[in-house]
């Protein structure tokens, strides 16, 4: 069996969940605290970068049993492949306590991959119709949450859509014994 079809419903939605409790604390803590500077992490910074990290690294094999049951595993393959590579790269930020010099060369493309991904899943789910198209379109809602409006509280909608995604995975209409190439 391989990686993908080794990701069970209840494996992907436990990650869902631990990924939604690691962005709302990421949330929490960055409306409460503000951020002492663009590329430097002290203090309470540390856990919003180690959340950060873990809630993406939690994300991996969510989106990965989501193209699953799409029936098409490459766009999970290529966001998963942006998550990782921003998960890694903000936990280097978080031991070093700075953002290490190919920070922008690395972050931008993988927020790109991450994104288009995550649309081209989008899609992929709809047609399936496995998801409703609220957790099929709330994929690259899901990255403007975390990313760009993540500083305004965006990151507790993107908490609560992933908890409604693993509420969704374990529901009998979405387990893969009943998809035909299972």
């Amino acid at each position: 069996m391989n990686l993908i079809g080794s990701i069970t419903p209840r494996l992907a939605a436990a990650a869902a969940s631990l990924a939604a409790g690691a962005l709302a604390v990421q949330a929490v803590v960055q409306l409460a605290d503000h951020q002492s500077s663009e590329s430097t992490a002290v203090g309470i910074e540390h856990v919003t970068l180690a959340a950060f990290s873990i809630g993406l690294i939690a994300l991996i094999p969510v989106v990965l049993h989501l193209g699953r049951l799409a029936g098409r595993v490459a766009p999970a393959a290529i966001a998963s492949g942006g998550l990782a590579a921003l998960g890694v790269l903000a936990t280097i930020s978080n031991v070093r306590g700075s953002d290490p010099s190919f920070f922008a060369a690395v972050a931008a493309p993988a927020n790109l991959v991450w994104l288009g991904g995550f649309v081209a899943l989008a899609v992929a789910l709809r047609r399936s119709g496995r998801v409703s198209a609220l957790v099929a379109f709330g994929l690259p809602v899901s990255w403007a949450l975390t990313i760009p409006l993540s500083l305004v509280g965006g990151g507790l909608l993107g908490a609560a859509y992933w908890l409604l995604v693993a509420r969704t995975l374990t529901t009998p209409a979405t387990r893969p014994a009943q998809l035909a190439f299972a």
